[in-house]
């Protein structure tokens, strides 16, 4: 099939290194931007009043309580909170894959209110990129092809998705190992790719559930100090961690309790 992933060649030039700041970063880091109040235009993420309850046996689970949370271009942000608070269903909430009862959810300017399930996928593969524990590779393909392939998908033609491929390789330090297929990885460098995968759309923002919760001390060391780099270049990020030290690494941490959001100082405060 002609249009198939190829592994990616050197381009004449490294577009990613080129990418100026994304809009909104100087006031990301100003701290304009918090927990359901000042502004809101340039968000890039928005929640406001949310709640979400689903079904249960025994009795309805209440995960979000008008749960509000305000994330800015070029902000990264950690929540943290106890299991069952509602940390991934927030997540769920802003990628479209869960509809809320009740409140509002904004991603790069578009509510996601009223919108059918074929357009909620098209915004996510215009707008999201997703990082999950347990990285979800293609195992039987080549780490350059799955970069490439998540690229495509997005609708980037074949050439330009090589192109992205290798930049994003190149970056996360993965180069290296276009051929490899994933099994042949560290822990970490199978997150690295995982999160390369995320960035083959350039997304609005990048949300990330737990990224170094499989990984060993090591592993955990080399995924945050790639979100630092990516937050340094202006990539919006919203992970969800459990761990102290990987929150620590954000620009600023919110934490979830009984379905709220609630701010507290980060290490960027």
């Amino acid at each position: 099939m002609s249009d198939a992933p190829a592994t990616p060649q050197a381009p004449q030039s490294s577009p990613i290194s080129q990418v100026p700041p994304r809009p909104g970063l100087a006031d990301a880091q100003s701290g304009v931007a918090r927990t359901g109040d000042a502004r809101t235009g340039d968000a890039a993420v928005l929640l406001r009043s949310v709640y979400k309850t689903f079904a249960a046996d025994t009795a309805p689970v209440h995960a979000l309580r008008g749960a509000g949370l305000t994330v800015a271009h070029g902000e990264f942000v950690a929540v943290m909170g106890p299991s069952g608070s509602g940390k991934s269903t927030l997540l769920n909430v802003v990628a479209g894959l869960e509809h809320v009862d009740d409140g509002s959810v904004t991603v790069a300017g578009m509510s996601l209110a009223s919108r059918s399930e074929a357009d909620l996928a098209r915004l996510r593969r215009r707008h999201i990129g997703m990082v999950f524990q347990f990285f979800h590779l293609l195992e039987t393909m080549t780490v350059a092809d799955n970069v490439v392939l998540a690229a495509r998908l997005s609708g980037v033609g074949r050439r330009a998705a090589v192109r992205r491929g290798h930049d994003l390789l190149d970056l996360l330090g993965l180069l290296e190992r276009a051929d490899s297929l994933p099994g042949t990885l560290s822990g970490g460098q199978r997150q690295r790719l995982a999160i390369a995968r995320a960035l083959a759309n350039e997304p609005t923002v990048l949300l990330a559930d737990e990224p170094t919760g499989a990984l060993d001390s090591a592993g955990a060391a080399e995924v945050l100090d790639l979100f630092t780099r990516l937050h340094r270049r202006g990539q919006t990020i919203l992970m969800v961690t459990h761990d102290h030290q990987v929150a620590a690494g954000a620009e600023r941490i919110v934490t979830m309790r009984d379905g709220r959001v609630s701010e507290r100082p980060g290490a960027g405060s």
